[in-house]
């Protein structure tokens, strides 16, 4: 009698029946129990039934933790969540905040089948961990905290994914500034890059081989000049959002200034004492795009080298031909819904932006309504068509500011960190249209925003 084993799946089932005249035979069956979440580990169960000579049957049964590694494909997918209170940030907007303490909250998830979230576990590690990203090899998660410290400066820090997927501290690092907004890994995996909001510098620190982080080999100010007073509001000074590693020659490192209406391109020599080299005689250190823009995050194309820049402020994506560092504007296209205008105030503008893995698809989030904005990529082979955008529709992110959203790796499903609203959305992705349909969400005790899958 089998029937009382529990399981959730048989992986595999071997019979064994060598002829008529064997004195035995096995039934072997291996089964797998997903055990609770939060253990992160299977059973694996032997069962072997044995028919002997003298007509009689013996049971045995074997069991052995399996633990799951970093990074293994499950039936579920992993990911974590930063959070950040902004009434303990730097930002003067938030100065009267009630809440003044900075949220020091990761949360960890796993998507199920049926598109549903269940957390396995928490850390208390970091103040204000507003943006995460994870190595190459999956096994170390680094946070920007945007938070500034006793010493006037913000912080990077590396936390180990446990088998269990449990966090654990490594180390933290300056920042080089203050505000930090957003983390990003080198192309290589040798590098963190760091992009400071409040002071408008980015830095570059090598990666141990543990993962933690060594001190910065290279920073960067950026420069501003002053802009017209209509602007002031949120442009004083330089604000840098984001900084990626080009995809195609990753030879290049792109940083989005929202505050000075730039795109800066910088070339990364990882093996020099000081990696961010200023732009080549062929290629500009920025462009500079439309007044009152405020570039804040960046897509790459995977298949056609086209760069998609997010401009917050007044919820516009530029599209550019990228080739050897050098950028090439084509297209200027508004995210908005007809008839709603763009909020310079209170960061309500847009937030993110996603390449589909299939390249058919673009999605960027507003805040000013709460909503994506979709749009179709253009395959024309024309070389100047390639890659343009044409709006599809939009739909509602499921909660309130929407600060930061992934799209799984087989382009099936997106989720999104709603900030305002303390909520995680799921929405499966329709492949043909593009269309998203919510399935689930969950409600956070801290402001959720990023979202990191693992």
């Amino acid at each position: 009698q089998l029937s009382d084993i529990e399981s959730i799946g048989v992986t595999n089932l071997c019979l064994h029946a060598h002829t008529v005249y064997t004195h035995y035979f096995h039934l072997v069956i291996m089964i797998w129990r997903l055990r609770y979440l939060h253990s992160r580990t299977t059973t694996k169960t032997t069962v072997i039934l044995s028919y002997h000579s003298s007509c009689t049957l013996s049971l045995t049964t074997t069991e052995a933790q399996v633990p799951f590694t970093a990074g293994q494909t499950m039936s579920s997918i992993r990911l974590y969540v930063g959070t950040c209170n902004y009434g303990g940030t730097w930002r003067d907007d938030y100065k009267g905040a009630a809440d003044k303490s900075p949220s020091r909250m990761i949360y960890g998830y796993e998507l199920q089948p049926d598109h549903s979230l269940v957390k396995f576990t928490e850390a208390n590690l970091a103040n204000n961990p507003s943006f995460v990203c994870v190595s190459k090899d999956r096994k170390t998660l680094y946070t920007a905290n945007e938070f500034v410290e006793e010493n006037n400066y913000s912080t990077v820090s590396a936390l180990r994914v446990l088998d269990s997927g449990a966090l654990q501290y490594l180390n933290s690092q300056n920042s080089c500034g203050q505000g930090t907004a957003h983390v990003s890994i080198s192309q290589s995996g040798k590098s963190l890059l760091a992009a400071n909001y409040g002071s408008g510098t980015v830095a570059v620190y090598p990666l141990s081989a543990d993962g933690s982080i060594e001190p910065a080999s290279d920073s960067k100010q950026l420069s501003h000049i002053g802009l017209k007073e209509e602007l002031q509001d949120r442009q004083e000074c330089p604000h840098a959002h984001q900084i990626m590693n080009d995809p195609y020659s990753k030879d290049w490192v792109l940083i989005s200034d929202l505050g000075g209406d730039k795109l800066y391109v910088y070339k990364l020599h990882e093996d020099r004492e000081e990696p961010l080299l200023q732009g080549s005689s062929t290629s500009p250190l920025h462009i500079q795009t439309k007044p009152g823009a405020g570039p804040r995050h960046l897509a790459f194309h995977s298949s056609m080298q086209r760069v998609y820049q997010l401009n917050e402020l007044d919820c516009t994506i530029g599209v550019y031909s990228m080739q050897n560092g050098i950028l090439k504007k084509l297209q200027l296209i508004s995210t908005l819904t007809e008839g709603v205008l763009p909020s310079r105030k209170g960061h309500r503008g847009s937030s993110d932006i996603h390449v589909h893995p299939n390249g058919q698809w673009l999605y960027c989030t507003n805040r000013v309504n709460h909503e994506f904005a979709i749009f179709r990529i253009s395959r024309d082979s024309g070389d100047e068509r390639a890659g343009l955008l044409t709006l599809v529709g939009h739909t509602s992110t499921g909660g309130e500011t929407a600060r930061n959203f992934a799209i799984l790796p087989d382009g099936k499903a997106l989720i999104v960190a709603n900030q305002d609203s303390k909520n995680i959305s799921v929405f499966s992705i329709n492949m043909d249209t593009g269309e998203l349909k919510k399935e689930s969400e969950v409600q956070t005790i801290h402001p959720p925003t990023c979202i990191c899958l693992v």
